[in-house]
């Protein structure tokens, strides 16, 4: 299905996933505005937006809790899509600062839904998380597992997020129509090569620790744990490809089944670490279009200090035992196909 006449609003579009997913919805014949506060990303990744896909995204620079451009963008733009990316993510932050993260994830999308409703706004696809569900009950995790036994804050703002969008719906199905997404880890870059997770920002996730190993920027990889129940002792993840993650937003929107391509995961992600050790930083600005209106500026930053991650608890004997390590290599990671 073409979204030839359509325009989506895509929050916290310079992102490692909203950027990708503006490349499918530009392929797939979207208009596409985006707004984002820059607060943990650059505006360099939608430049790298506009030279895979030759299309130009309008982009503000502004913030979900700045009600009022909030509100002047929705005044100026007819809006027929709202895909919600913008949040903040770090659970370990989360964990030191809850009222920041409710107050940014929770509060910003307030202001975005009350506009939408106020301009006629009711198709949403939410960039949920798989911690809504907590620890979890049973395994294969399935749409059916009980939801809201969180573990973090930031579980607890996308629980909370989920809830009230259900809300919604229930106090009036004739009007709002939302699809909530709730995903594990995403890895993996455009195949280009030009555009993925930026190197050079704050990360908590292992994928772009092994690419830093990998380049030779870190010594080594240090894997905690060597008794958990899998075949060689360590702890197993589960992994999408960003752009299986941007297909599956898209074809969200457009609420068809489309076909799902596949990536070449880390040979993906290997390419775009290999080509771009810097990232965006060393990119031009992207340029931000005025709205005109008195600015906030950006109301909710990360607090600039850093983030203490512990690792999972592991029995005594883990404890005791060797850590693993990958060392320092000139090899890529090895390949394998998307769809873990």
């Amino acid at each position: 299905m073409s979204g030839k006449g359509k325009t989506v609003l895509v929050t916290g579009g310079a992102g490692y996933i909203g950027s990708h997913c503006i490349v499918e919805l530009l392929e797939a014949e979207y208009e596409v505005i985006t707004i984002d506060n820059l607060t943990n990303s650059r505006s360099g990744a939608l430049g790298r937006v506009k030279d895979i896909t030759g299309k130009d995204v309008i982009f503000y620079q502004c913030d979900l809790l700045d009600a009022v451009a909030v509100d002047a963008l929705f005044a100026k733009h007819k809006i027929d899509y709202v895909i919600h990316f913008a949040a903040m993510k770090a659970v370990g932050e989360s964990m030191q600062f809850p009222l920041i993260y409710y107050k940014n994830n929770v509060i910003g999308t307030i202001n975005l839904v009350e506009t939408m409703k106020k301009y006629g706004v009711s198709q949403m696809v939410f960039s949920s998380s798989c911690t809504v569900y907590g620890d979890p009950e049973h395994l294969p995790i399935t749409e059916s597992h009980p939801t809201g036994n969180v573990t973090n804050v930031y579980g607890r703002t996308k629980y909370l997020i989920e809830e009230m969008l259900k809300d919604l719906v229930r106090a009036d199905p004739d009007s709002w129509n939302i699809i909530s997404l709730r995903y594990f880890n995403p890895v993996g870059a455009h195949p280009s090569g030009h555009m993925g997770e930026d190197p050079t920002k704050p990360f908590t996730n292992l994928m772009p620790y092994i690419a830093l190993v990998g380049i030779g920027k870190k010594e080594k990889l240090t894997i905690f744990g060597n008794d958990y129940n899998t075949k060689d002792g360590t702890g197993v993840r589960d992994y999408i490809h960003v752009m299986d993650l941007a297909s599956g937003h898209v074809s969200a929107l457009a609420r068809l089944d489309s076909e799902h391509l596949k990536y070449k995961m880390c040979e993906d992600f290997w390419r775009w670490q290999t080509k771009n050790p810097n990232g965006y930083a060393n990119d031009e600005p992207f340029l931000a279009t005025s709205l005109n209106v008195p600015t906030l500026g950006v109301v909710c930053k990360s607090p600039s200090i850093p983030v203490v991650c512990k690792s999972p608890p592991v029995s005594k004997s883990a404890v005791n035992g060797e850590s693993k390590a990958v060392n320092s290599s000139s090899t890529p990671v090895a390949e394998t196909n998307g769809h873990s």
